[in-house]
């Protein structure tokens, strides 16, 4: 009969612990996909206007993007947006 192999000094035999060594070299993972980042987002300040807002968040197409993205919180009219709106930025 072959000998037993023993696990070498300080290693883990639990089955958790073995599972997550053998997926992080292979690269790979059993359970639930990585979460997404949330989009990053702006709450409105009074004074405020969709064209500033862009420009200081570098947003790609300025403020009728910004619009676009947010049209369901903004409403149909671009220039009345209201303090405490959270718009998607990202």
């Amino acid at each position: 009969s072959a000998p037993s192999a023993s696990p070498a000094p300080g290693a883990s035999t639990d089955p958790a612990d073995v599972s997550a060594a053998t997926a992080a070299a292979t690269g790979k993972h059993r359970g639930a996909p990585a979460a997404e980042e949330p989009a990053p987002s702006y709450t409105v300040k009074e004074g405020d206007s969709l064209a500033a807002i862009a420009d200081a968040n570098g947003v790609k197409g300025g403020w009728s993007a910004l619009y676009q993205a947010n049209e369901q919180v903004i409403g149909s009219d671009a220039d009345l947006i209201k303090p405490g709106q959270n718009l998607e930025i990202g």
